[in-house]
């Protein structure tokens, strides 16, 4: 059997892996759904495949929020803390625990379960994990500034807890820019569209074939 503090670093490993993953999907989601941005009029707004993505990334940030946030859940945060409780004297900690301690960062995690767990268990219940039959007669009240704010304070409850675990702190990344995949399809409608007016003004030479080619070329 690992002993306790294998377990609890195991829990907080996987807590990471899906706090990156929950920060990945926002940002995919909130510049997918920019509408302020040029490029989501030139190259966002006529794709149904970034459609589909912003789609699936807010069905896949629902189920992710649900495994942080269900007590039921292996590695929710909720099973974590009363792991560390359990086993306070058990687990190595570079800065000591008190129970205490623990007690203050379960209030923060049950009030994040109160707000917001019933409404992310719906969404995930009615529309994504299953398929209710009434799916199209039900309202959901879940909106994505709640379950973003439901990740920065579990990352603040994650690195409270790495911090008195291993004396370290962790970045999570931020993403600032559109990713290279929409940047690129945003300058080929540009370069697209410069080159149609060429053709229409008159303007053509040979010169643009080859890029014109290219454009269109279909893969195989």
């Amino acid at each position: 059997m690992k002993n306790p503090n294998s377990i609890f670093e195991k829990k907080l490993s996987e807590t990471y892996k899906l706090l990156v993953e929950l920060e990945i999907l926002k940002s995919d989601i909130q510049h997918l759904s920019n509408t302020e941005k040029e490029y989501f009029k030139i190259a966002v707004d006529k794709s149904k495949f970034l459609y589909r993505t912003y789609f699936n990334s807010v069905k896949i940030l629902v189920l992710d929020i649900h495994k942080i946030l269900n007590p039921e859940e292996h590695f929710s945060l909720k099973k974590t803390i009363n792991f560390a409780k359990s086993n306070i004297n058990k687990i190595e900690w570079n800065k000591q625990m008190t129970q205490t301690d623990l007690s203050q960062i379960e209030f923060q995690i049950d009030d994040l379960i109160e707000r917001n767990l019933e409404k992310v268990k719906k969404l995930r219940n009615k529309q994504y994990a299953h398929l209710d039959k009434n799916k199209d007669k039900i309202e959901y009240d879940l909106r994505l500034i709640d379950v973003y704010e439901t990740i920065e304070k579990s990352e603040i409850i994650y690195k409270k807890l790495l911090s008195h675990f291993k004396g370290s702190d962790v970045i999570f990344n931020k993403w600032r820019e559109p990713p290279n995949e929409i940047i690129s399809l945003y300058k080929y409608h540009k370069i697209r569209k410069l080159l149609l007016d060429k053709f229409l003004k008159n303007e053509w030479s040979d010169d643009f074939d080859q890029i014109w080619k290219i454009l269109n070329e279909k893969l195989t």
